[in-house]
């Protein structure tokens, strides 16, 4: 059997639903950040103030820089977020996706904005300030006046709304909401619209991120930051979490294709014809990047990492048959264990 004649056996065994239609775009991205909770919103003007977070140059005699704002506004890419969907690019990628501006556009408002329902933003609050304090910190309407108190402890601040970034499970949950495929509405179908590739590795980009903070002994009493081999570790594990958890309830995209393009790897169709495409099985290979990092780098004991190369392997060889009930329940197993090493990682 040709490897054409393959797909197509597998197309038509793992489709559901072969009439089903793409989703409107923004219908599932309109969901707030987990750091919005309920939680009036007020705007980065309520964090600016010279005495507060926006000092000119970093204070020396405080525990934190206190210019927080400007190393945000001037060197951070998130300021720019929103003012980036009125350009060129945006532009024509709205125009692919059938949507007329993509400032106004739930599913790019999702992560190019702080896009919190109008009951919870502020008199001050500004949409256009794009990924501000409030996108990542939560809300800031009941800890505002009570987080900079002296000896105050970060947890006591989370049931006001407080977002805890310090902690590296709720920190990668929140970046990977919008730096990863399949998550807010970030299909194939937007990266084929234009979309810039979301990069697959979050602890180089944590990495050389423009840091608003400090890290100094004081910082370190404060927050107790992971290590950089424990974030490798988390943010793969919640990555590959993610990926797999949304396998197992993928529901038919674009003509029906089961699962949705990007849970494969783009260079089973993006290459030459000439490139060689090593270890091919003739039929498109899943994209599970995260989770080979984690098999390779002898962060978790020997039986998880069987257990989880067993799931894998069982998810490929579902694929590869077009067995769609061995390909949801080993995406499910697979879930349900990596959900399982992630709370045992707390």
């Amino acid at each position: 059997m040709s490897s054409k004649a393959a797909l197509a056996i597998l197309l038509l065994a793992l489709a559901g639903g072969a009439g089903a239609s793409a989703p409107a775009a923004g219908d599932a991205s309109a969901a707030p950040t987990p750091a919005a909770a309920g939680f009036k919103h007020l705007g980065y003007a309520s964090c600016a103030q010279s005495t507060c977070h926006g000092a000119a140059t970093p204070w020396m005699i405080s525990p934190i820089r206190q210019n927080e704002y400007f190393q945000w506004r001037d060197h951070d890419p998130h300021a720019h977020a929103y003012a980036g969907l009125s350009g060129p690019r945006a532009q024509a990628i709205a125009a692919k996706l059938g949507v007329s501006e993509a400032a106004k556009t739930p599913l790019c408002l999702g992560c190019h904005s702080d896009n919190v329902p109008e009951a919870q933003r502020g008199e001050n609050f500004r949409i256009e300030e794009g990924i501000g304090c409030e996108a990542c910190h939560g809300g800031s309407e009941k800890w505002l006046g009570q987080h900079n108190l002296p000896d105050v402890d970060p947890m006591s601040m989370t049931d006001r709304g407080l977002y805890p970034t310090w902690q590296l499970q709720a920190r990668t949950t929140l970046c990977l909401g919008c730096h990863q495929y399949g998550q807010r509405g970030a299909d194939h179908h937007l990266v084929a619209a234009g979309h810039p590739e979301f990069s697959d590795d979050l602890p180089a980009y944590f990495a050389k991120w423009p840091h608003h903070f400090g890290v100094d002994a004081q910082y370190v009493a404060r927050k107790h930051p992971a290590t950089a081999a424990q974030t490798a570790t988390q943010t793969d594990l919640q990555a590959a979490g993610n990926w797999a958890a949304a396998l197992a309830s993928s529901e038919a995209a674009h003509q029906g294709l089961m699962p949705e393009l990007s849970f494969f790897q783009c260079d089973n169709c993006h290459r030459g014809l000439s490139q060689p495409d090593r270890g091919s099985t003739g039929l498109p290979r899943l994209d599970q990047a995260a989770l080979r990092r984690l098999l390779a780098s002898g962060a978790l004991d020997g039986q998880l990492r069987a257990r989880l190369s067993d799931r894998a392997a069982a998810l490929d060889g579902a694929l590869l048959h077009g067995d769609r009930a061995a390909f949801y329940n080993a995406a499910r197993e697979l879930a349900a264990d990596l959900q399982a090493a992630q709370a045992a990682a707390r």
